[in-house]
C-alpha cells in the first residue's frame, strides 16, 4: 500500500480521519487475535525505525552540538560515544529522569559542555525548549539522539517549531512483544495526533532526498 506523505491539505485531513476510522474499527480484531497484532505491530515497527538514516557527519562536517531526548539510557550512552568523536561539542539533555542524568554525568568527556534541561514532558516540549534554550542560527547543523522507533515524530515536531535537525537514532526497541507493540501503537497514535493538532510537519515524517512514499510490505 502507497501513502503519500505529503498531500494537499483536503486529501490529507480525508485520509488522516479514514486512517483513524480503520485503526480504531480494526483494535478489536487486533486484541483477540495477537497473531495479527504481532504481524501488525512489526510492520508498523520496521517501518518507522527504517525511516531516518543515521546522518553522515563526514558529509555535513562537524556538529554544532548534540540534543539527547530523554526516554532511556541508550540514547544518553550513544549521545556521549558521539561527542567523544568531536572534543568540545555541547550536548543538551531534553527532560531526562534521574538516571539519565548521573548517567550522562558519568559517560561525558571532560570538555563536554552538558546542559540538563528537565522542562520537557513530551516530544513536543523537547523541540520547542530546545531551540529556545540553543537559539540555533543559520546555518548551524544540531544532532538529535532518540529512539529509532521515535524519530519520526521527533524530527515532526522540530520541523514544526523552525527547528531543522539532523537524525541519529538508537536501535533500543523492546523486545518484550507486549511492551513492544505498546510502544509502536503509541508513535503510530502519537504520529496521527501531532499531525492533526499542527505539532508535526507532516502525517509521517521522512529523511530529506528520499521517496515521497511510504510503503508497508506483508511479513
Amino acid at each position: 500500500m502507497l501513502l503519500p506523505d505529503t498531500l494537499p491539505p483536503v486529501i490529507e485531513s480525508v485520509t488522516f480521519r479514514l486512517s483513524l476510522v480503520g485503526l480504531l474499527l480494526l483494535s478489536p480484531l487486533i486484541v483477540l487475535v495477537p497473531r495479527l497484532d504481532r504481524a501488525i505491530t512489526t510492520a508498523a515497527a520496521r517501518a518507522l525505525e527504517g525511516r531516518f538514516q543515521t546522518a553522515d557527519l563526514m558529509a555535513t562536517g562537524r556538529p554544532d552540538g548534540v540534543i539527547v531526548l530523554g526516554g532511556t539510557p541508550g540514547r544518553v550512552i550513544e549521545a556521549m560515544r558521539l561527542a567523544e568523536r568531536f572534543p568540545g561539542i555541547p550536548v543538551v539533555l531534553s527532560g531526562p529522569g534521574d538516571v539519565e542524568v548521573a548517567l550522562a554525568l558519568k559517560k561525558a568527556h571532560p570538555t563536554t559542555p552538558l546542559t540538563v534541561d528537565r522542562r520537557a514532558t513530551n516530544t513536543y516540549e523537547n523541540a520547542l525548549y530546545s531551540k529556545d534554550l540553543v537559539a540555533p542560527r543559520p546555518g548551524e547543523c544540531w544532532v538529535v539522539v532518540t529512539s529509532a522507533l521515535h524519530m519520526p515524530r521527533a524530527v515532526g515536531a522540530f520541523d514544526a517549531v523552525g527547528f531543522q535537525v539532523l537524525p541519529w537514532p538508537v536501535d533500543d526497541t523492546p523486545q518484550n512483544p507486549e511492551v513492544r507493540s505498546a510502544r509502536v501503537w503509541h508513535e503510530v497514535f502519537g504520529l496521527m495526533g501531532y499531525w492533526a493538532f499542527g505539532r508535526s510537519s507532516k502525517l509521517y515524517p521522512g529523511q530529506l532526498g528520499e521517496s515521497t512514499t511510504f510503503e508497508i510490505a506483508s511479513y
